[in-house]
């Protein structure tokens, strides 16, 4: 009489796991990308009256080699088998921008198998938030390239208004601090309502960038402006450790697109004053301050590991 083979149910784990083949599924390879965000401000020591802060800007590099050769992508990297997509993250910071420790929040994955034309590969979106007069971006190679974009604009209209379904044209436009290159990208939000559930559909018309890297930027935007309004914090992680309350309020302004009513009153809590100040030449000096670190002690730590 034949012995039956046994079931996974008979089996203990450690034979399970002896008899498991893990080639009978697809495997995707995985990338870790960073949307690294900066504003364009002015150095403390401008003889102006302001240290003002003009745009917020994205780092984007050209690629050096197919596919997509000599198009604009955000910068990032293969994750490999000893790393966590976060230390991937971080790996592929510091060879940018020589910065080792900095905001990293995983923001969102995207997964469609059409995404790139190398095969199934996986991108773990990152936002990146940094103060670039602390950043040395690399330039070990004529085949790399690496510019700042201004994000000159982000426009949404309403196209589609029905009980159910809400559908927005968003357009954002890039333009290089150096180059005057200008990259624009138009992608459809499709959000559908069922019953208390709200669902996102996204589809991109036009995109200069690589892949589906301008999708991935205007979601993460959308999403840092959304969690501002909630949430000043992440804010604080695009200044110096020092600022003056002018350079805070303008950089909060210019991420919401609109004036804020009483902000020093609701920035109190999280501000301190030291005894310093900006050193303007030929103005009166403007009062230093830092973050209070009392308000941050027990916030999230953004790591995902």
């Amino acid at each position: 009489m034949a012995e039956s083979t046994p079931t996974h149910s008979d089996m203990t784990e450690k034979e399970f796991l002896a008899n498991y083949d893990i080639t009978q599924y697809a495997k995707p390879s995985l990338t870790s990308d960073i949307v690294l965000l900066s504003l364009l401000r002015d150095k403390p020591d401008a003889d102006i009256k302001n240290i003002d802060v003009h745009a917020l800007q994205i780092l984007l590099i050209k690629r050096a080699s197919h596919p997509f050769k000599n198009e604009w992508a955000l910068p990032g990297g293969f994750c490999r088998p000893s790393e966590t997509v976060y230390e991937t993250a971080k790996r592929e910071l510091f060879e940018e921008t020589n910065i080792k420790q900095a905001y990293l929040k995983l923001d969102g994955v995207y997964s469609n198998q059409n995404r790139d034309p190398r095969g199934w590969i996986i991108s773990n979106a990152w936002l990146g938030l940094i103060d670039r007069f602390q950043c040395d971006l690399r330039a070990d190679t004529d085949a790399w390239e690496a510019e700042w974009f201004t994000i000159e604009s982000i426009k949404s209209a309403i196209t589609l208004v029905t009980t159910q379904v809400t559908e927005y044209n968003h357009q954002i436009t890039l333009r290089s601090e150096i180059t005057d290159v200008t990259l624009t990208a138009v992608i459809t939000e499709t959000i559908t309502c069922v019953g208390t559930t709200y669902e996102s559909t996204y589809q991109t018309l036009h995109s200069d960038l690589a892949f589906d890297h301008g999708e991935i930027i205007l979601q993460t935007l959308l999403n840092f402006k959304d969690e501002i309004k909630e949430d000043i914090r992440p804010l604080f992680n695009l200044l110096p450790v020092e600022f003056t309350l002018g350079e805070l309020q303008t950089s909060y302004e210019l991420l919401l697109g609109e004036k804020s009513q009483n902000f020093r009153r609701k920035i109190a809590p999280y501000v301190t004053e030291t005894n310093k100040f900006a050193e303007i030449r030929g103005y009166r000096p403007t009062k230093l301050f830092k973050r209070n670190n009392i308000m941050f002690k027990y916030r999230r730590n953004e790591c995902q590991n």
